[in-house]
């Protein structure tokens, strides 16, 4: 296991780490609301949303693992200057609308759970999902802004 992590630098960017740790707690607390909507068999939180958050949790919580293995632990310098920069900047706009499209899902999935009155899920994580929904929906519609402005003016460099 040691040589898992052998060759990583944690220090390259702590704060990106402590953010990230409380990423994935509250993934692991999406996760263990629905899990525990799913193990009492909550009918009125039984639909396709809550199948989607726990997919969409699941592989951001893995594809986060992976993209800080690599950012820490490999000899890949990442840089936003060069040819490459128009490829990342659609990777990052690809990954905010799917994060917006997350984000509003799972508010609509908490907001159809307090319209129905659902009992079984008058939890604080519900609450907790609803408030981290509203807060991903505002920052993921502003990193598409900030992409969308970044890659117009990109494009509009090159043609002219």
């Amino acid at each position: 296991m040691n040589q898992f992590y052998e060759n990583c630098n944690f220090a390259k960017s702590p704060k990106y780490i402590f953010f990230y740790l409380i990423s994935v707690a509250i993934s692991i607390i999406f996760l263990y609301f629905l899990f525990k909507l799913k193990e009492i068999k909550c009918d009125c939180s039984n639909n396709w949303r809550r199948h989607f958050i726990l997919i969409y949790t699941f592989i951001n919580i893995f594809v986060g693992i992976i993209i800080n293995y690599i950012f820490f632990c490999s000899d890949i310098e990442f840089s936003y200057i060069g040819p490459h920069y128009f490829i990342i900047l659609v990777m990052y706009f690809i990954v905010s609308v799917l994060n917006l499209f997350y984000y509003v899902t799972t508010f609509i999935y908490v907001k159809n759970l307090n319209i129905e009155k659902c009992d079984c899920s008058k939890l604080w994580e519900r609450d907790m999902m609803r408030i981290v929904s509203i807060i991903g929906i505002a920052l993921s519609s502003l990193l598409l802004f900030l992409y969308l402005t970044s890659l117009f003016f990109l494009i509009t460099l090159k043609i002219s």
